[in-house]
């Protein structure tokens, strides 16, 4: 491995991408995990087509540097612990099914509409401070049914989580926790009490 370190990171190779992969080619890699290694630039995953889990968490990328549709089979990525502000990057893996990007510093969610497939959103711990801006966003998104809010500014925000339930129906779990019918109950109540106010 010959890695090429930035003044202030590593610069990803495609050496390293056969070497954590086990593949003799990137185009060949289907999993990858650069869990770690401090790094701040992976614009060499463009060579690896056909990836469909990345690990890319507790590095320090700003960006990901990947064109539209890079990586178009990725269905699950992980960028939790990093320092990306925005979430544009999703344009590089439209199919997307599982996003862990927690611990980052992201304000805006609308590029999720980017990956109409999202099952799995995990976006605790960054800088969401709008509840109803966010959850417009989300509703656009017909297959989630896991979320991760909590951690971010919007998660204080009086019945948060009543306010998720009534208007994400479909979702299963909500910061890591089992939604119950009563839970639907309660936001319905809650919504109702709202309105007659």
């Amino acid at each position: 491995i010959t890695p090429r370190a930035e003044s202030h990171g590593l610069v990803l190779q495609l050496d390293m991408i056969t070497e954590f992969s086990g593949e003799d080619d990137a185009s060949k890699a289907d999993m990858l995990v650069l869990r770690g290694l401090g790094l701040t630039d992976v614009s060499a995953l463009k060579a690896a087509r056909n990836l469909t889990s990345l690990s890319l968490s507790h590095n320090e990328l700003r960006e990901l540097g990947l064109p539209c549709g890079a990586l178009p089979l990725l269905v699950e990525l992980n960028v939790n612990k990093n320092a990306l502000a925005s979430l544009s990057f999703l344009e590089c893996c439209p199919a997307l099914q599982r996003l862990y990007a927690s611990s980052n510093v992201f304000s805006d969610v609308t590029p999720l509409a980017l990956c109409p497939a999202l099952a799995v959103v995990a976006l605790h711990g960054n800088i969401l401070k709008d509840l109803a801006v966010t959850l417009q966003a989300l509703q656009g998104l017909e297959h989630i049914h896991e979320l991760e809010l909590d951690g971010n500014p919007l998660s204080s925000a009086p019945g948060y989580k009543h306010s998720v339930v009534q208007q994400l129906a479909a979702l299963t779990r909500l910061d890591g926790e089992m939604i119950m019918r009563k839970d639907h109950n309660d936001a319905a109540h809650f919504v109702s009490y709202q309105h007659r106010r």
